[in-house]
C-alpha cells in the first residue's frame, strides 16, 4: 500500500504544472507524502536602464511542512534580447543558482537592446517559471565624441581661440589632460580652460607664435564617463580618440611687390604729366586676402596721403595688377623728374607691413617730330614700291595706343596711301587695315608732283603694309601697290606735319611743328 501511494503521488506531480508532491519525511521501510505548491518568485525590472539592469525578487511563501529547509529552493535568472530565446545569465551578479532569500541581483547587459527577464525556481527535481518581466530598454553604448568644431572664424591672428566639443551624451571627468594641441608652423600655445557640462565642453587655448595651423585633438584615457560609468569609446584607452578642426593662424603681413602709376588714356606705365589724369596700380599678396590697400601720392597730388585701391583685375603695360585706385589728377604745377610714392597694405586680420616705396617720372615736355626718312627696299630708287620703307622718328618714345587704338607697338598691318596732289606735291598718309581710319601720324609731303598721277594704296590687297615701333621710331614697310606709280628723277626734301592726337608716355600731346627731311635732299623710296 505504501509503495502504491508513492507512485500515485508521483503521477499527480507529473500532471500538475504548479503543484508538485514530494516526500515530507523518510522512514524505515516507509514514509509519508505531503503536497506543496512550488511557485516562482515574482520579479520586476525598470522600464529603462543603463547597461546595469536591477532584477528585483518577490519570493514565494515558505514550504509546508515547515520542517523542510527553505534553502532547498534556488532561483535561476534568464533573459532574452528582443524576440529571441531565453537563456540563463552566466556572468555578473545574476549568474548561477541564487538561493532563497535573494532580494535582487544586478545584470550587466552585453549590448544596447530591449531585454526581457524571467526567473526559474527549482526544488529537488521540480521547476516552475515566473511570468516575463520587461522589456527594459537597456543602454550599453559607451559615449563618443560627435564633433570638435571651431568656436570662432578662421583664418585668425588671435592670441587665444576656442573649440566646441560635443559628446553623444552627457559625460563627466572632462579636463585639460584629455586634450592635446596639434601644431603646424606654430610654436607654443597651451590649453588654458575647459568649461561646460552635460554633452558639451568649450576648450580654450593660446595660439603661440608664428603662422600655420592649430588644431585640438581628444586623447581617450578612459577617464571620461557617462552616467552609467561607461568610458568614452568603451573600455580601453585610445578607442575614443577624436581629431578636431584646425584654425589657420596668419600673422604674416601682406606684401606689395610691384606698383606703377600710369596716365588714364595711355598703355605705358611709369609716366605722368602736370595736370594729367592717372591711376595707381599695385600687386598685393597675402594668404588670407588683403583688407585695405592705400597709396600715399602726396608728392604728385597734394593732400592725397591715403588713396584707397580697390581689388580687381587691372592690366597696364602687359602686366595684370590686383588693385587700382580711382582716377586722380596730378598737381597743375608738378615739376618734372622722379616722384616717389608709397603703398601700404593690411590684411583682413589686421597684419600690416611697412609701406613699400615706388617711383614715377613726371614729364611735362610735349614730343616733337624729330626726323622723317624713306629707304629703298625694292629695285627702283625714286619709285614707291613694295618693300620700300618710311620711318617717322619722334623726340621721345611715343605711346603706340595714341597712334592706333589697341596697338602695343608690335608689327601690325596697315594701309599706306600715296595721295596724288594734283598741282601740289604728292603726300603720304597711313590708315588702318580697313582703309577707313587715318592713323595719328599726320601727313608727309613728298615735295614733288611726279610720285603718282592717281592716288594709290599699298597693302589694301595682296601683301599687307606693316607698321612696327622701335624705340622712338615707327617704320612702315610698303605692301602691294593698287596701281602704277611714277618715277622721280630729282632730289626732294620731305616735310612731315605731325598729328597732335599722338601722345608720349606721359600723355603729353604731340607738338604740331613740322619737320623737314634732313639734308642732303634725295629721291624718296
Amino acid at each position: 500500500m505504501i509503495r502504491l501511494a508513492a507512485l500515485t503521488l508521483c503521477a499527480l506531480a507529473l500532471l500538475s504544472a504548479d503543484a508538485h508532491a514530494y516526500w515530507s519525511a523518510a522512514g524505515s521501510g516507509g514514509g509519508s507524502g505531503a503536497a506543496a505548491g512550488l511557485s516562482a518568485a515574482t520579479i520586476s525590472v525598470p522600464a529603462t536602464s543603463g547597461p546595469n539592469v536591477v532584477v528585483t525578487f518577490t519570493q514565494q511563501s515558505s514550504l509546508t511542512p515547515a520542517s523542510l529547509p527553505s534553502s532547498a529552493i534556488t532561483y535561476t535568472v534568464e533573459r532574452r534580447q528582443g524576440a529571441g530565446s531565453f537563456a540563463a545569465i552566466t556572468t555578473g551578479g545574476c549568474a548561477g543558482a541564487l538561493p532563497r532569500g535573494t532580494a535582487s541581483c544586478t545584470d550587466r547587459v552585453p549590448t544596447t537592446a530591449n531585454w526581457t527577464y524571467r526567473v526559474v525556481a527549482t526544488f529537488a527535481g521540480w521547476t516552475t517559471t515566473s511570468a516575463d518581466a520587461g522589456p527594459v530598454a537597456a543602454d550599453a553604448t559607451p559615449p563618443s565624441v560627435v564633433s570638435i568644431t571651431r568656436a570662432a572664424t578662421s583664418p585668425t591672428a588671435a592670441a587665444s581661440v576656442s573649440w566646441t566639443v560635443t559628446f553623444s551624451e552627457a559625460v563627466t571627468g572632462v579636463d585639460a589632460t584629455d586634450f592635446a594641441l596639434a601644431r603646424s608652423g606654430v610654436t607654443g600655445g597651451t590649453i588654458t580652460a575647459v568649461t561646460g557640462t552635460g554633452a558639451t565642453r568649450t576648450v580654450t587655448a593660446t595660439t603661440g607664435t608664428g603662422s600655420g595651423t592649430l588644431g585640438l585633438n581628444l586623447t581617450d584615457d578612459d577617464t571620461i564617463l557617462d552616467a552609467d560609468l561607461l568610458p568614452l569609446g568603451g573600455t580601453g584607452a585610445g578607442n575614443g580618440n577624436a581629431t578636431g578642426a584646425l584654425y589657420t593662424l596668419d600673422r604674416t603681413a601682406p606684401t606689395v611687390p610691384t606698383s606703377v602709376i600710369a596716365n588714364t588714356t595711355g598703355s605705358i606705365p611709369g609716366f605722368i604729366r602736370q595736370g594729367g589724369l592717372y591711376f595707381v596700380y599695385a600687386n598685393v599678396t597675402d594668404a588670407t586676402g588683403a583688407g585695405t590697400v592705400t597709396a600715399n601720392v602726396s608728392t604728385i597730388t597734394t593732400g592725397q596721403t591715403a588713396v584707397p585701391l580697390v581689388a580687381g583685375s587691372f592690366s597696364i603695360g602687359g602686366v595684370t595688377y590686383t588693385h587700382r585706385s580711382a582716377q586722380l589728377t596730378a598737381n597743375a604745377a608738378l615739376t618734372a623728374g622722379a616722384k616717389t610714392y608709397t603703398v601700404t597694405a593690411a590684411d583682413t586680420l589686421g597684419n600690416t607691413a611697412a609701406a613699400a616705396t615706388f617711383s614715377v617720372t613726371a614729364d611735362n615736355t610735349a614730343p616733337t617730330a624729330a626726323a622723317i626718312q624713306t629707304a629703298n627696299g625694292a629695285t627702283t630708287v625714286g619709285r614707291a614700291e613694295q618693300g620700300d620703307t618710311i620711318t617717322y622718328t619722334f623726340s621721345e618714345p611715343i605711346d603706340p595706343i595714341s597712334i592706333l587704338a589697341g596697338w602695343n607697338g608690335t608689327a601690325t598691318d596697315v594701309v599706306l596711301r600715296l595721295n596724288d596732289g594734283g598741282l601740289s606735291a604728292d603726300t603720304v598718309t597711313v590708315f588702318d587695315t580697313t582703309n577707313a581710319t587715318q592713323l595719328n601720324l599726320g601727313s608727309v609731303s613728298l615735295a614733288s608732283l611726279l610720285y603718282t598721277t592717281a592716288s594709290r594704296t599699298f597693302g589694301l590687297t595682296g601683301t599687307k603694309s606693316r607698321m612696327a615701333l622701335s624705340g622712338n621710331a615707327i617704320t612702315i614697310t610698303l605692301g602691294t601697290a593698287s596701281g602704277a606709280v611714277g618715277d622721280v628723277l630729282l632730289n626732294t626734301t620731305m616735310v612731315w606735319t605731325p598729328s597732335t592726337a599722338a601722345r608720349d608716355r606721359a600723355a603729353n600731346p604731340m607738338n604740331a611743328t613740322t619737320r623737314n627731311e634732313a639734308n642732303p635732299a634725295d629721291r624718296e623710296f
